[in-house]
């Protein structure tokens, strides 16, 4: 079995459920570095108490020798922004979808394309939290059904270039990249 250290190198995910501890072992990946890019793709809601005390959480956590990028939605050029760092944590998928959620089917598949092409031509350490939406509440609306399918379509794209995939529930991971055998999918 690997050690955490030893497969960081190029694309790593990182996924699970809410509160699994997802962004906690994406940090612990990159502990020992001091040079990191954090890709916050969060943004606060005025009037959600607990949105905005989980960010803060999640900012008082970093280490203080790491630089924070505050995404607007764009993570190609995020991430062609921080070319230099050699350790870049995107911290999630899921702000980033939803940053786009408004975007039709032509404009999404771009921005997908892009980000997808500047995570392939990356030359450091990449790692990516993703939610793992498909295990909580089923969407009522069909903004919620399209964000669902947007991520989860998003991660699965993600997964076949990744080096690594971590897989936190209830605050334990395992890297199933190493244990799981891929599904194939229909084309």
């Amino acid at each position: 079995m690997q050690s955490k250290t030893s497969i960081i190198n190029k694309l790593t995910i990182v996924s699970g459920p809410i509160n699994s501890g997802k962004s906690r072992w994406a940090e612990e990946l990159l502990k020992d570095q001091s040079i990191v890019t954090y890709i916050a793709t969060g943004k606060p809601a005025n009037a959600d108490i607990e949105w905005a005390s989980k960010i803060r959480e999640h900012i008082q956590r970093r280490q203080k020798t790491w630089s924070t990028i505050e995404s607007q939605g764009n993570l190609h050029t995020d991430i062609i922004n921080s070319s230099d760092a050699k350790n870049i944590i995107i911290d999630s998928l899921g702000g980033f979808v939803t940053a786009n959620i408004a975007k039709d089917k032509i404009d999404w598949f771009s921005i997908k394309q892009s980000f997808l092409h500047s995570i392939e031509h990356y030359k450091g350490n990449l790692i990516v939290v993703v939610e793992e939406t498909g295990w909580s509440v089923v969407p009522s609306t069909q903004v919620g059904t399209l964000f669902r399918n947007r991520l989860s379509e998003l991660a699965l794209e993600l997964q076949s270039i990744a080096h690594s995939i971590w897989l936190v529930v209830l605050g334990r991971a395992i890297n199933i990249k190493d244990l799981g055998l891929e599904v194939p999918m229909d084309e």
